[in-house]
């Protein structure tokens, strides 16, 4: 019998839903010791061999006999999930519920930057070969002109031919070409290199030799990092080389952590919390003592005190010797979250966002790892972060939609936030002031335990809200975007040194430039959108592709000279503003504003202080924030959310008015504010306005039950799009015929009504068409084998094939 061989299954990188599948290759001796399940590899993949990235799914040993024909793995390159298997679980947890790949859930979980960009060589090995085409002559001859090796990539662009050319590949069969290829990583390295003197060294050493070795002398074995070494002494590396080599130094590597929020620790005042906090914490603590999972809601009103419980929730968990995690909807509301908990927790508090550079989010994913931080404070990835004894999860804001993930993995954090805790017996805190109504439903049936916070803390009173009628504003021949009213009360609130609020969910200038003779629209050339106007740059933007052009002179349809811009964002009301308050100082935030790296803080620090007068942004100056100093908030073009095309349209409006509503009055002044609206009466703005969130859950659930909307059933959509209208929409024909089908044979009795395929409100996007079916179903495994069956019979159909599908349970736009 021959000799065991070690066989790995992988799974590639780049891999369509449909043939993501694991692959069989053969583990070099060398490398055995590495490959196992978790580790990330590259591999030749396909007839043309091309280096991929792979993700090891299992490793077998089989008999040399049976492992003739398998390619060979290439390299090992990363082994950050194989010593935790609840992330490799997880891994296929997400590929099972979200319909994505096996590499797409590894990509989620690791911290980005954490791969390798993989680049391919071409080199000549037999320059006399004889050419046996033009294009064999093309690329040999384009070889030696760059030395004999060149890019792949580069020299195909070069040559206008396909990496996987039929002349290339001729020329790899002959051995007259080599194709290797090298991993590159992604990110510069969060190693830093240092150096350290080496006790009782006698030998003779240079002046500056001297000079270094004693400022490393006294720092012992832990030595200094070398940049900092050579900058104190200032020597150069040479001098620190010759150092080492004499033997006086070593070098080592260490981790060089970029800090992330630097605070000072304390300064935070204790807070003594009420008679019903105290209450609802003693009950959770003793739900956190049991060790068995469980889901609560704590919804409360704005300015209830919910952060308060969570810190002593999130204290309880560390005195248990269990770990914590804090998730929050917004970039701009992790400010504030992390000052405070920083100050109160110090290092043990991490941080993960979006915003952050590649090296602090790998920092702070390794302080995790070896245990340095154990409260973990993020937005929707922070939920992936590799605890090890989670106590306790907390979901701020839970009913906010930036918890979904719109591309691959199309995770719900909340789903995900409860798959951990019941792995690690902890409790999962879905807080709000407006929760989500399948989350209030589920409380209200007992599924999940429900508390309340129904008044503010210390005695402090919701803000009185007015109304005001924007049709009588405008009869009344008033031409400006802010009312008269907001207008008294911003003035008003300036001269009492007070601090006001705006919000407007709309950012640019001008939301359109329109011809005042044809009526046409300049519109993006790449999507099925008018343009905003941006006055900062002077352009006409594209806010679905990026696309930009100069301000239009002229109609393109008629020739009108003069086009009208329609509409205001909020670099328009910035500019009203101005006028309406001369020497009053403005602060806008939107993601125009913000893009660069720690803007939020920046800006809510300033405001925090009394540096501006008024804030004026997007919603992301509606939730979360704590400024005692702001006693006007002002919410301007609602009404766009009221007519929108979602079933969540009315709870989105309500969530949204209430939420920024909240943010006035929360010192020891009162609050109040001013809603414009050209529809007074809409009972959702009334009830907002009354922050009544039970009577409009009430109304709101049974227009659902009526209707058979989530919570009495569960939505799935599926995305289709294409380059060509036509393929797109055939394939959606396709795949309702395939659905209709396996609903009424295999899989009769599943509850399971389908509509479409129609257009999405804006039908092109980025120069693709898309389509959506939308199916009302339940949410269980069958269902998702259903529609597993349905795409992979979808995907035999080769006159499809350039169409992309996606499937999301929890779909977020026009549904």
């Amino acid at each position: 019998m021959s000799a065991a061989k070690r066989i790995a299954t992988v799974a590639v990188d780049g891999a369509a839903f449909y043939f993501d599948r694991g692959y069989s290759y053969l583990v070099p001796d060398e490398l055995a010791p590495q490959v196992r399940r978790g580790a990330r590899v590259t591999v030749p993949f396909g007839r043309g061999g091309r280096v991929r990235s792979a993700l090891v799914l299992s490793c077998e040993d089989r008999d040399a006999c049976d492992c003739t024909g398998y390619k060979t793995i290439a390299t090992v390159y990363d082994s950050e999930l194989c010593d935790s298997p609840e992330l490799l679980d997880l891994i296929d947890y997400l590929k099972e519920s979200t319909f994505c790949t096996w590499y797409d859930a590894a990509k989620a979980i690791l911290p980005a930057g954490a791969g390798v960009h993989i680049r391919e060589y071409l080199q000549l090995t037999a320059p006399d070969t004889a050419p046996r085409s033009e294009t064999e002559a093309r690329v040999l001859d384009c070889l030696a002109a760059q030395g004999g090796r060149a890019e792949l990539r580069a020299l195909c662009r070069q040559l206008e031919l396909e990496p996987g050319d039929r002349a290339i590949a001729e020329l790899l069969r002959r051995g007259a070409l080599l194709k290797t290829a090298e991993n590159r990583r992604r990110y510069v390295s969060d190693q830093a290199t240092s150096i350290a003197a080496t006790a009782g060294f006698s030998g003779k050493l240079t002046a500056k030799q001297q000079q270094l070795y004693q400022l490393l002398a006294p720092c012992g074995n832990t030595g200094m990092p070398l940049r900092a070494a050579l900058y104190q002494t200032g020597v150069t590396r040479s001098v620190a080389d010759r150092l080492v080599r004499a033997g006086a130094a070593r070098y080592f590597e260490q981790y060089d952590y970029k800090e992330v929020f630097t605070v000072e620790s304390g300064g935070e005042q204790p807070v003594q919390l009420t008679c019903a906090q105290q209450q609802i914490a003693a009950d959770i603590r003793g739900r956190m003592d049991s060790g068995s999972w469980g889901c609560d809601l704590l919804y409360g009103v704005t300015g209830s005190g919910k952060t308060v419980v969570f810190v002593d929730l999130i204290r309880h968990a560390l005195e248990q010797g269990r770990q914590a995690m804090l998730l929050v909807p917004e970039i701009s509301l992790t400010p504030q979250v992390i000052t405070r908990f920083k100050k109160l927790f110090g290092q043990r508090v991490a941080v993960i966002h979006s915003a952050l550079s590649v090296g602090q989010r790998l920092s702070e994913y390794r302080r995790i790892r070896q245990k340095e931080a154990d409260i973990v404070i993020g937005t929707r990835s922070a939920v992936f972060a590799p605890l090890e004894n989670i106590g306790l999860i907390v979901l701020d804001e839970e009913q906010e939609s930036s918890y979904h993930s719109d591309s691959a993995p199309r995770y719900h954090a909340r789903d995900v936030a409860c798959w951990r805790a019941r792995r690690h017996g902890a409790q999962v805190v879905l807080a709000s002031a407006t929760p989500s109504i399948d989350t209030y439903y589920r409380a209200k049936k007992g599924e999940i335990a429900l508390y309340q916070l129904p008044a503010r803390y210390a005695g402090a009173q919701l803000p009185q809200v007015q109304m005001v009628d924007m049709r009588a504003e405008m009869a009344a021949g008033a031409v400006e975007d802010l009312s008269r009213p907001l207008r008294r009360e911003l003035q008003k609130n300036l001269q009492a040194g007070k601090q006001s609020i705006l919000l407007l969910n709309r950012r640019g200038y001008h939301t359109s430039a329109t011809c005042p003779t044809c009526g046409a629209v300049a519109k993006c050339p790449h999507c099925d959108i008018p343009l905003t106007y941006h006055r900062a740059n002077g352009r006409l933007m594209c806010h679905y592709c990026g696309y930009s052009a100069p301000m239009a002179t002229c109609c393109d349809n008629c020739g009108e000279p003069h086009l009208r811009l329609l509409g205001a964002g909020t670099q328009k009301l910035e500019d009203e503003l101005e006028k309406a308050l001369p020497g009053a100082r403005i602060l806008r935030m939107d993601t125009d504003t913000t893009a660069s790296k720690n803007a939020h803080r920046t800006f809510l620090e300033a405001f925090s202080r009394g540096e501006y007068d008024v804030l004026v942004g997007t919603q992301m100056v509606a939730k979360g924030l704590d400024f005692p100093g702001v006693t006007l908030v002002g919410v301007l073009g609602i009404d766009n959310l009221l007519a929108g095309t979602s079933y969540q349209s009315y709870e989105r409006c309500f969530s949204l008015v209430t939420q920024v509503v909240g943010r006035g009055g929360r010192g020891a002044d009162a609050g109040r504010a001013i809603l414009q609206t050209f529809d007074p009466k809409n009972r959702v703005l009334q009830l907002a306005a009354k922050q009544d969130y039970d009577t409009f859950a009430t109304e709101e659930l049974q227009a659902r039950r009526y209707l058979l909307y989530p919570p009495y059933c569960h939505m799935a959509m599926f995305s289709l799009s294409a380059t060509q209208r036509e393929s797109c929409l055939q394939a959606g024909r396709a795949l309702m015929e395939i659905l209709g089908q396996l609903a009424t044979g295999e899989y009769a009795g599943l509850p399971l009504r389908l509509m479409g395929p129609t257009p999405f409100l804006v039908e092109r996007v980025g120069d693709r068409y898309r389509y959506k079916i939308i199916a009302k179903c339940r949410k269980d495994a069958r269902t998702r084998q259903l529609f597993r069956t349905a795409i992979l019979q979808l995907a035999e159909q080769k006159k499809l094939f350039g169409v992309r599908l996606a499937v999301d349970f929890w779909p977020q736009g026009e549904i």
